[in-house]
C-alpha cells in the first residue's frame, strides 16, 4: 500500500517499499501473495512508463500455468493492469463500477474516450493521485484535446496529500490514536463533521483504514499538526 500509494503520487524513479514487497513475496512463493505483489510491480510500470524485468520472472509466469486455490479472482488485477501495460493480460474496459473512486476512475483509461478521461481527472486530483493525472493529461494532449483542466496550484502540492489545513488537524488526531467522537470533541466540531474530514483523508491518502492513514502520514512526512 505505502508502495502504491508512492507512485501514485510522485511516480520517483525508485519505490524501496515495492522492492522490499518483491523479495518478500520471493522468499515466500505463495501464488495469493504474488499475484498482487506482481499487480503493484505492473501498476508502477504502467505510472512511471518504465518496463519492469521483475514482470518476466518465472514468479509471475507461474502464476498463469500453475493450478492453484482462487487463481483467476486473484488474477484479475494483474491482468488487468498487464492489460495496460500492453501485456497478454485481459480485463478493464468492461468491467462494472467498483465503488472506488481510484479503481473507478482508471476505467477511463481503460475506455480511451475523452469524456471518460476528462471525469476521472477531478477524481484523480482529489485523491492526489498526481502522477496517474498526469498520464491522464498527457493522453488527453495526444489526443487533441486543447482545454485540459490544469491539476493542482503549487500551494496545494506543497502538501504531500493536498489535505487542507483543517484535514491536517483531524489527521493529527487520528495519527494520536483520537476516535472520530474524540476528534469532534478536541476540535469543538459535530461527530458528522468529523466523520466526514475521516472519510476524505482517507480518501486522498489512497487508504482503506486509520492504521494505514497513520502510517502514510509518516511516510509522507505530513506536518505533526498539534491540535488544541
Amino acid at each position: 500500500m505505502l508502495g502504491l500509494l508512492l507512485a501514485r503520487r510522485d511516480a520517483p524513479p525508485d519505490n524501496p517499499h515495492l522492492d522490499e514487497l518483491w523479495e518478500l513475496v520471493g522468499r515466500l512463493d505463495n501464488p495469493g501473495m504474488v499475484a498482487p505483489a506482481a499487480a503493484a510491480l505492473a501498476e508502477n510500470a504502467w505510472i512511471t512508463r518504465t518496463p519492469d524485468p521483475r514482470l518476466d520472472d518465472p514468479l509471475v509466469a507461474g502464476l498463469f500455468t500453475r493450478d492453484w486455490t482462487g487463481r483467476d479472482a486473484t488474477l484479475v488485477l494483474l491482468r488487468r493492469w498487464l492489460a495496460r501495460l500492453g501485456g497478454t493480460g485481459r480485463g478493464g474496459p468492461t468491467d462494472p463500477p467498483s465503488g472506488l473512486p481510484y479503481d473507478d476512475a482508471l476505467r477511463g483509461w481503460d475506455t480511451g474516450a475523452t469524456d471518460d478521461l476528462l471525469a476521472a481527472l477531478p477524481v484523480l486530483d482529489g485523491l492526489g493521485a498526481r502522477a496517474v493525472a498526469d498520464r491522464f493529461r498527457a493522453r488527453l494532449r495526444a489526443q487533441g484535446v486543447r482545454s485540459v483542466p490544469r491539476g493542482a496550484q503549487a500551494t496545494t502540492r506543497a502538501n504531500p496529500a493536498g489535505l487542507t489545513a483543517r484535514q491536517l488537524d483531524v489527521l493529527a488526531l487520528l495519527v494520536d490514536g483520537l476516535s472520530n467522537a474524540d476528534i469532534a470533541a478536541r476540535l469543538v466540531i459535530s461527530p458528522k463533521t468529523a466523520d466526514h474530514h475521516v472519510s476524505a483523508i482517507l480518501a486522498k491518502l489512497g487508504v482503506r483504514s486509520r492504521a494505514e492513514a497513520a502510517a502514510a502520514a509518516r511516510v509522507l512526512g505530513l506536518p505533526a499538526v498539534t491540535a488544541t
